[in-house]
C-alpha cells in the first residue's frame, strides 16, 4: 500500500480516537507529526512544481546580472537571490529542499500547537492539500503559507501591525501570492457582527455569479490577465467552499454561545479572516485557478476553526467528524489523480501511488512517461 495511504489513515484513526477520548493522543501526534517531517525532508521528485523547481535551481546563472535578466522562470526577485547564492555555495538541490522542508514543519508544529485544540484532527484536515500540495509541491507559495500560519499570524492577533507588514512584503519577494495577507489587516480594523459578516460574504457570492454571467474572465484573458479564463467553475471546489463556510460559521455559532463575540477574542478574528477569504474567493469565481491560488492563505483558518470549535457540537459532532471524513477523502483521491495525471506516471493509479524518497532517484525517474517534461528535467538534472 503507499505510504501516502497509511498516514491519512492513521491520521483519521488518530483524529477519532481523539473524538472519543476527548483528548490528543500524544504518542499519536508525535509519530504523525515525524513521519509526516521525514517524508517531506526526503522526498524526490513529487508532486507537480518539484520537478519544475529543480530545473529552475540548477540554470540559474550564479552572477547578479544573469540572475536578474533569467527568463526561463517567473520566480519573484527573493526567490531567485536566494536561488543564486545557494548556487554560488554549491548547496545540492536535496539539501535545499530538506532545509526548507524541516522549516516548514516547524512553523506547521507552531501553527497547529498554538491554535488547534485537537490536534490529530487538525492535521488530518491539513494533509491532503496544505501537506500534499503547497508543502510537496508548490514550495513558493507553500513557503508563504505556512510561514504566515506559523510566525505572522501570532504577530497579526496580537496587533504587531508593523512587524507583520513588514514580514508580508518580505514573503512578497518569494511568491506575490503573499499580497493576501494584507486584507486580514484592514479586515481586523473593521467591527462586524457575525451575522454581517455573513451577509458580507453573500453579497460576494452574488456579485461572484454575476462577472461569471458576464464572462469577465475571457475579457481579462484577451487583454493578457494570466490564468483568467483558462478553466471553468469547479463545481466541486464551489460547493466544496460554501459546504464548509456554513459548517464553520455554525460551529463558531456553538462556539460563542450565541453571544455576541469581543473583538479581542482570537478565534473571532480568526473567522473574521477566514470569511473574508471565502468572500474573496465569491468575487474571483470567474476564475477557479485565480480565486483557489489567492485566498488559500485564509481559508486554511478552517483548520482551527473546526479542530477547535467542534468541542462545542455535543449533538452533531459526530456528524462533524464524519463529513470532515468524507471530504477529505474526496480531496486527497483528487489531488493525488490530479498528479497522475499531471506528471504523467507509468502504470499508475491512485491505489498504488508511489512515494520516492532521495535513495529512489532512478526509480523516481523510470516511473515517468519518457515524453513528460518532468522526465526530462529530472533527466538532465540528475545526469
Amino acid at each position: 500500500m503507499s505510504p501516502y495511504h497509511l498516514v491519512f489513515a492513521f491520521l483519521l484513526f488518530g483524529a477519532i480516537i481523539e473524538y472519543w477520548q476527548k483528548k490528543t493522543p500524544k504518542w499519536m501526534l508525535y509519530l504523525s507529526f515525524g513521519v509526516m517531517t521525514l517524508m517531506l525532508c526526503l522526498r524526490f521528485g513529487q508532486g507537480t512544481d518539484y520537478t519544475a523547481y529543480r530545473m529552475i535551481f540548477y540554470t540559474m546563472p550564479t552572477s547578479v546580472s544573469g540572475m536578474l535578466s533569467y527568463r526561463y522562470a517567473k520566480a519573484e526577485i527573493g526567490w531567485r537571490v536566494m536561488t543564486m547564492l545557494l548556487r554560488r555555495l554549491s548547496v545540492p538541490f536535496e539539501l535545499f529542499v530538506f532545509v526548507l522542508s524541516a522549516l516548514q514543519m516547524w512553523m506547521l508544529w507552531r501553527f497547529v500547537k498554538r491554535f488547534c485544540k485537537n490536534k490529530m484532527l487538525a492535521l488530518f484536515l491539513g494533509y491532503h492539500t496544505l501537506y500534499l500540495t503547497y508543502l510537496f509541491s508548490a514550495m513558493r507559495q507553500g513557503t508563504v503559507i505556512i510561514l504566515f500560519l506559523g510566525l505572522l499570524l501570532p504577530w497579526l492577533l496580537e496587533g504587531k501591525w508593523v512587524r507583520y507588514c513588514l514580514a508580508a512584503a518580505a514573503l512578497m519577494t518569494i511568491h506575490s501570492v503573499a499580497l493576501i495577507l494584507f486584507v486580514p489587516v484592514v479586515v481586523l480594523s473593521i467591527r462586524l457582527s457575525v451575522e454581517k459578516i455573513i451577509a458580507c460574504v453573500l453579497v460576494g457570492f452574488c456579485l461572484g455569479t454575476l462577472l461569471s454571467i458576464f464572462g469577465v474572465g475571457n475579457i481579462l484573458s484577451a487583454i493578457g490577465v494570466s490564468y483568467a479564463g483558462e478553466s471553468d467553475i469547479s463545481l466541486v471546489a464551489l460547493v466544496e467552499r460554501i459546504a464548509s463556510f456554513i459548517l464553520v460559521s455554525y460551529m463558531y455559532y456553538l462556539y460563542s454561545d450565541g453571544m455576541a463575540p469581543s473583538e479581542d477574542d482570537s478565534y473571532f478574528k480568526l473567522f473574521k479572516i477566514y470569511a473574508f477569504g471565502i468572500l474573496i474567493y465569491g468575487l474571483l469565481m470567474w476564475s477557479p485557478l485565480i480565486s483557489s491560488r489567492t485566498i488559500y492563505a485564509l481559508k486554511v483558518l478552517e483548520i482551527p476553526l473546526i479542530a477547535t470549535c467542534i468541542d462545542k457540537c455535543r449533538k452533531g459532532r459526530s456528524i462533524v467528524i464524519l463529513y470532515c471524513a468524507l471530504l477529505c477523502t474526496v480531496l486527497y483521491v483528487k489531488n493525488i489523480d490530479s498528479c497522475i495525471t499531471q506528471v504523467q506516471y507509468v502504470n499508475t493509479s491512485v491505489l498504488n501511488y508511489p512515494y520516492y524518497s532521495i535513495w529512489d532517484k532512478e526509480a523516481c525517474i523510470a516511473g515517468r512517461e519518457t515524453s513528460s517534461r518532468y522526465y526530462e528535467w529530472l533527466y538532465r538534472t540528475q545526469r
